[in-house]
């Protein structure tokens, strides 16, 4: 009888996380047991603590765990998540080590948050510009956005502002086509504006609405209206509205 019930409770402690915590969580318990010696299940413990269970001390032991051992995915990804967890806990300096050692191994998502950091943290505008650029190059659209909204509403700078949404927009964001409306219509061009406002049609507002938009808060008239659908057609963006005005 007592040899039954210690093998019940050597076989309990075999099924049970060293910490209690983590018994609440599939797959949590292999994980732990595991982890000292599999980068993945290193990783995938520090993404249970940092975004579950919320204990960053641990996460962080365990993110730095998966960068240390062998398995590039986990590693790259490891540093990247390290880098978003100290920027929450305002270590601008660490995040930006662990968001530079992954963006060295072209992890495009840690270069754009390096943009971010450096845009809304740091207010450092050269860095922003230099990361949104390269993350874009690596193919992260929201780094054409960024830089374009950097280029409005900080540095005041609408051409080169234009330049960007347009990249953002050929990269899906369709709304960057609203807001180079709203630039044309802040330099006094409200056919160009009324342009880009007009190839929306039908993708984010009705033709009614466009119309009645154009016509009572921009005052075009119905000339006006029938030269910027025209100049729509010839627009440099990847939407177009060719059902008429």
């Amino acid at each position: 009888m007592l040899k039954t019930i210690l093998l019940s409770f050597i076989l309990l402690t075999t099924l049970l996380a060293k910490d209690a915590r983590l018994n609440h969580y599939r797959d949590a318990v292999k994980w732990e047991k595991d982890a000292n010696t599999n980068a993945d299940t290193a990783f995938n413990l520090g993404v249970l603590y940092h975004k579950n269970i919320k204990d960053y001390d641990k996460a962080v032991y365990w993110y730095k765990k998966a960068y240390g051992m062998k398995g590039q995915e986990a590693s790259i990804s490891a540093s990247s998540n390290l880098g978003y967890l100290y920027k929450y806990q305002k270590k601008y300096d660490l995040a930006l080590k662990w968001y530079t050692i992954a963006m060295k191994k072209n992890d495009r998502d840690a270069t754009f948050n390096l943009g971010l950091l450096y845009k809304n943290k740091l207010k450092d505008y050269p860095n922003a510009i230099k990361y949104y650029t390269k993350a874009y190059k690596m193919g992260e659209m929201g780094g054409a956005l960024n830089l374009a909204h950097l280029y409005e509403s900080i540095l005041k700078q609408p051409e080169k502002a234009m330049i960007w949404y347009k990249k953002a927009a050929k990269g899906g964001y369709v709304d960057a086509i609203k807001d180079l409306a709203h630039i044309a219509h802040e330099k006094n061009n409200n056919i160009e504006g009324g342009a880009y406002f007009i190839a929306l049609i039908n993708i984010k507002y009705s033709k009614q609405k466009v119309i009645k938009f154009l016509k009572n808060k921009w005052k075009l008239t119905d000339k006006e209206l029938q030269k910027a659908y025209k100049l729509q057609l010839k627009l440099d963006i990847p939407k177009h509205y060719r059902g008429g005005i």
